[in-house]
């Protein structure tokens, strides 16, 4: 019975990140968005979207909920794309920005992070996110009406 609960939340994360991605998305049409699942057991975040054309990003954050932000820079990578995304936080038990950086691999992509804390004017590294495998793809778009 957990087993089936914890698949159902985990889904619904993955629908709400997708809806509110597409929200914040929406019009893009240039080059594609691509949302993420973060092989990250902590869910610090398990979802993240960029779209290289706004350069607007979010991350999801379970028991936090989305977090937006910037993609502050594209470069290539072995012929693929590699990003770095910046993203205030909105609590401040998790840090007062993240840092992260989404990067091509053979197998897929590789994501990793940092959390910064600003104390007394100064910027800290407060958490590590870790190093994880993510699951890239195309956001679906909606059918033309």
């Amino acid at each position: 019975m957990a087993l089936n609960r914890s698949a159902k939340n985990r889904k619904d994360r993955c629908v709400a990140a997708t809806l509110i991605g597409l929200l914040l998305l929406a019009g893009t049409t240039k080059a594609a968005p691509i949302q993420c699942e973060i092989k990250n057991s902590t869910g610090l975040p398990s979802q993240l979207i960029v779209d290289p054309t706004t350069k607007k990003a979010m991350a999801y954050f379970s028991g936090f909920g989305p977090m937006f932000g910037t993609v502050t820079l594209i470069r290539d990578h072995d012929g693929r794309a590699k990003y770095n995304i910046h993203i205030p936080s909105t609590k401040r038990l998790l840090g007062d920005e993240f840092e992260f950086v989404l990067s091509p691999t053979e197998r897929g992509h590789r994501f990793f992070g940092v959390a910064y804390e600003t104390i007394e004017g100064k910027r800290y590294i407060s958490y590590n996110h870790g190093v994880f495998d993510a699951k890239c793809g195309p956001i679906a778009q909606p059918p033309s009406q």
